[in-house]
């Protein structure tokens, strides 16, 4: 028997608000590899990073023809080396980005202070299509864990 912890893939009839939802069951280093990034950009015909134009008086500067100035977007980071970037929804120029690994990085940090060791901890990660909602649950298994296909 292959005692390599894995992670199991559950694809689904889930949704969350329309969107398909895929599961990820297994080790917390392995399951981080499914968390996407992201980045906030323009909300206009290209996508450019939003910097580009700065928060300086950004309600009354002319901006070049056909960006908004009340909205960006939010674009995923391709995953792989095939993927691309994806659009996956537009947020006011007050949205806060916060991305899913700062909150999976919150959760080790809280593991580590609880002195629960990694290698006891199954995550539970369910994730919409393009990432942008996630939901992490982490159950403590005490003693060695073994993971079985």
């Amino acid at each position: 028997m292959d005692a390599t912890p894995h992670v199991s893939i559950i694809s689904n009839d889930k949704k969350w608000l329309s969107s398909s939802v895929t599961a990820y069951r297994g080790p917390l280093d392995q399951v981080q590899q499914f968390i996407p990034m992201f980045e906030r950009r323009t909300f206009g015909p290209e996508l450019l990073p939003s910097e580009k134009f700065g928060d300086d008086n950004l309600l009354v500067k002319p901006l070049p023809p056909g960006f908004n100035r009340n909205y960006d977007v939010i674009v995923r980071m391709p995953m792989h080396e095939n993927d691309v970037e994806v659009p996956v929804g537009i947020v006011s120029k007050q949205y806060s980005l916060i991305q899913h690994l700062s909150l999976f990085d919150e959760a080790i940090k809280a593991v580590g202070i609880a002195k629960i060791k990694q290698e006891e901890i199954k995550a539970e990660l369910d994730i919409t299509e393009y990432g942008e909602r996630m939901r992490l649950g982490l159950t403590h298994f005490p003693g060695t864990i073994q993971y079985e296909g």
